[in-house]
């Protein structure tokens, strides 16, 4: 947020929205229905996807 808005700004924001809940970080069933196959983390989708960005 720091590059488009002022860093007290983006500091309070962040202040008032909190942090996520262990409900709000954890993937759903509803994930692996939507996206037709289980969820991966970025980690596992970056090495699969290095060379696209060589």
């Amino acid at each position: 947020m720091v590059g488009w808005m002022p860093a007290a700004i983006a500091d309070d924001t962040l202040t008032v929205r909190g942090s996520p809940t262990a409900e709000q970080t954890t993937v759903g069933p509803d994930l692996t229905t939507v996206l037709g196959c289980p969820g991966r983390t970025f980690a596992a989708w970056a090495k699969d996807n290095l060379d696209t960005f060589r």
